[in-house]
């Protein structure tokens, strides 16, 4: 319990202001965050160490917090304990601007004030890289402390596209989604004043409209992806091993919900993909047009074997093959490009290279293989 004297003209009145547990678990989670952060840019005083302790003491599961935290800024291409010139030659070759530029600031009296620009690079990546786990960490705090709303008080809605079709959403909070083919999106009706939370289950690229006091959280399987406003591409459907998410801008957090809790914050152009047979999950580089050009009418190929091949046919094109034969040879590979092409086209441009035979009767399309 705090105290608090409030003063009016002529009186002065003591009250007392009781700080509920969620109240005092918000003030040691925003000091805990606050000492975590500085133990990675510089050493901690024996005060704030103790303090840390304490607070980790008094609360044991912000050390997974704090683990994650320390993990990150080891993982970051930026080191805030490097020297600042190296910083800042690090900023310098990412914006392929060599030049070392002098800034300069007239004070009073004609004075000249020169800034030393590795401090400046140092601090933009420091509060770059603290404000993206300020307001996730945050969130979370929030969210955890929060009253959750009963399901049945907000409709859900379920969108579904078949094969052969694709759809673009209006989410209620003016986010875009593009739904690949085989896909369904669920969302409420209204989002909470609190959470943007969205299920899918298929393909779909998202463009989130920006909300920093309110994460959008995307649950596909195991794997969960926290976006603050940025645009993504997330691939999971239920018949595939893998689930991918590729990020085109912006920053996200991605977790994966298993018995060893992973987390990856990525960065333009890079991917995590989660292999669900062996729970296995890896960040990579990886080529963004490629995973998110089907939504722009692309269709593309890349040393597909003969199963990918009429799988991806199939759900593109909406129709179902059936083969002469079953196909064995492990030498089927085949890559090609093509764009808001007719199926007739396509299955003439392969058979050219893989030596088969079709015939295509409405929603049936028969593969006589020649050899």
């Amino acid at each position: 319990m705090r105290v608090g004297v409030f003063f009016s003209p002529g009186v002065i009145e003591v009250k007392s202001i009781r700080i509920t547990p969620s109240q005092k678990i918000i003030m040691n989670k925003k000091r805990f965050f606050e000492l975590v952060t500085k133990s990675q840019t510089e050493p901690l005083n024996k005060r704030e160490r103790k303090e840390l302790d304490s607070i980790i003491a008094s609360n044991p599961e912000f050390e997974a917090d704090a683990d994650f935290i320390k993990r990150f800024w080891e993982e970051t291409r930026f080191s805030m304990t490097a020297d600042g010139d190296q910083v800042y030659a690090q900023i310098s070759n990412e914006i392929n601007d060599h030049t070392v530029i002098q800034i300069d600031s007239l004070e009073k009296g004609g004075k000249t004030r020169r800034f030393n620009p590795s401090r400046i690079a140092a601090s933009i990546v420091f509060f770059l890289l603290a404000g993206f786990i300020t307001i996730v960490i945050l969130q979370r705090l929030r969210l955890e402390n929060t009253e959750e709303v009963a399901e049945h008080e907000i409709d859900q809605i379920e969108k579904y596209i078949p094969s052969g079709q694709k759809l673009r959403i209006y989410l209620p909070d003016g986010s875009i989604v593009w739904l690949n083919s085989e896909s369904t999106l669920k969302y409420p009706e209204v989002f909470s004043d609190q959470i943007r939370p969205v299920e899918l289950e298929g393909e779909a690229f998202f463009e989130i409209a920006r909300n920093p006091d309110k994460p959008f959280v995307l649950k596909s399987g195991n794997v969960s992806t926290t976006a603050l406003g940025t645009s993504f591409n997330v691939r999971s459907y239920a018949s595939e091993n893998n689930i991918e998410v590729t990020l085109a801008t912006g920053s996200v957090l991605v977790e994966i919900q298993q018995q060893e809790h992973q987390k990856f914050i990525l960065e333009p152009g890079y991917s995590v993909n989660y292999k669900k047979r062996n729970r296995e999950a890896s960040k990579q580089k990886s080529d963004v047009d490629k995973h998110i050009n089907w939504k722009d009418g692309v269709l593309q190929f890349e040393e597909d074997g003969f199963e990918t091949v009429f799988k991806k046919l199939s759900r593109w094109y909406g129709v179902e093959f059936e083969f002469s034969k079953t196909y064995l040879g492990d030498e089927w590979k085949y890559s090609g490009w093509f764009k808001n092409d007719y199926l007739d086209n396509v299955l003439e441009s392969i058979s050219f290279t893989q030596d088969f035979e079709y015939e295509i009767n409405n929603k049936k399309v028969t593969i006589t293989i020649k050899n």
